[in-house]
């Protein structure tokens, strides 16, 4: 096997600002059969690996939803973290419309996962469940210096954490992130845990490696030594309407001031912001995949001008407009003028013109006798190369193979 090294996607949202690194485009035995074996010649492809993701389920030591993070790695060892609203509405497959506190409570952790997935449009390769203990381990022995902007109580009353300048221990980190202020929005929850996180990332970027068989540690860690964005998922409140519909009965985060039962008194539910949600979610999950099957567009994207990077820099446009990358790789020659956008399946037809208006090309062709093993088929001419973004690149070339 080989594995292409191909890097790029400088990140298209400004909250980042930062270079979405890509690695991994391994080509199996039958795609290099399919084209050329050679990455610089004419007709060769490469399957594309997705980005690598991972969702982290917080629970309370009450076993209720007390947080839930994406963690993406973009790079070698950098990536992403975002952090998603407890009282985040939505709709299940079976029609329901629940809070994703109240998924947990009635579906469990692979119920959550499904409805996270559905609703940010990626599928993730791992799916974890954490408590106190698995936070203190990803700590170690590091002490985390925070900035606490407020005052936070147990649900016995107790303060448990004074504001101002902090300094945390490993079984501090738990409930630094699942407790609230009595009636407090889950938002605000939400920004002391971008505070935490972006503290403990630099905390443990320092702390001295050691080796983890546990993949949540390893994942932090990882994402720790190359540099890490912590951001929120872009939400707004749910309108009178949505809210009336929303079943009701689970707290949406367990462990606030409020009350001995450590529920907030009162909920506000939140809904996705879906524009830069999906600008947010397609810069920090570059190359995703698809939650279920048929919820992205299949696509295999070609280099017509002789130049990787910049055809791979297209993908930042098709990814936000529901493509999968799932082969990458160069066309049958190099002189493509124009980019064009091919189907092979009617039913395709209305995905293919989708795929076409992101790239600004007039109209997908009907290829009646073309590889069916994607949805569409994009070969990159001159007009396009490099207008996606400025790519950072790694020159390719194969690496040692398995």
């Amino acid at each position: 096997m080989f594995v292409v090294a191909l890097v790029a996607l400088v990140a298209a949202v400004p909250v980042l600002a930062r270079t979405g690194w890509r690695h991994a485009l391994a080509a199996n035995n039958e795609a290099a059969a399919a084209g050329a074996a050679d990455v610089n010649a004419p007709g060769y492809r490469a399957v594309v690996s997705p980005t690598p993701t991972m969702l982290v389920v917080h629970r309370s030591p009450e076993g209720r939803l007390a947080g839930l993070t994406m963690l993406a790695q973009t790079g070698d060892e950098s990536g992403g973290v975002l952090l998603i609203p407890t009282s985040l509405v939505v709709d299940g497959e079976s029609g329901r419309v629940r809070t994703l506190a109240s998924v947990l409570a009635s579906g469990g952790v692979d119920e959550v996962a499904a409805a996270v997935a559905r609703t940010l449009h990626v599928g993730f390769d791992r799916v974890v469940a954490v408590d106190a203990v698995d936070w203190a381990a990803a700590t170690g022995a590091a002490t985390i210096a925070v900035d606490n902007p407020d005052e936070l109580t147990g649900p016995d009353g107790e303060v448990r954490f004074e504001p101002g300048r902090l300094t945390l221990r490993p079984e501090d980190i738990e409930p630094y992130l699942r407790l609230r202020k009595a009636s407090e929005e889950d938002r605000g929850r939400l920004f002391r845990n971008e505070l935490l996180w972006t503290a403990w990332m630099k905390a443990l970027a320092k702390a001295p490696a050691s080796p983890s068989s546990d993949p949540f540690t390893t994942m932090v860690h990882t994402l720790a030594k190359g540099g890490v964005e912590v951001v929120e998922l872009p939400v707004k409140r749910a309108d009178a309407t949505t809210a009336a519909r929303v079943e009701t009965g689970v707290s949406a985060t367990s462990g606030s001031s409020a009350g001995a039962a450590g529920t907030s008194d009162r909920e506000t539910y939140y809904v996705v912001d879906d524009d830069p949600m999906t600008a947010l979610v397609s810069t920090l999950v570059p190359f995703p995949s698809a939650a279920r099957p048929g919820d992205r567009v299949r696509v295999r994207l070609l280099d017509g001008v002789g130049d990787q990077p910049a055809a791979l820099s297209v993908s930042a446009k098709l990814v936000p407009a529901g493509a999968e990358i799932t082969v990458f790789g160069n066309a049958d020659r190099f002189d493509y003028d124009k980019t064009s956008v091919e189907f092979f399946d009617e039913a395709q037809r209305s995905h293919a013109t989708t795929m076409a208006a992101a790239l600004g090309v007039t109209s997908a062709m009907f290829n009646p006798t073309g590889d069916a093993t994607v949805d569409v088929s994009v070969i990159v001419g001159r007009d396009l190369a490099g207008t996606g973004v400025d790519p950072k690149v790694v020159a390719p070339g194969p690496t040692t193979g398995r």
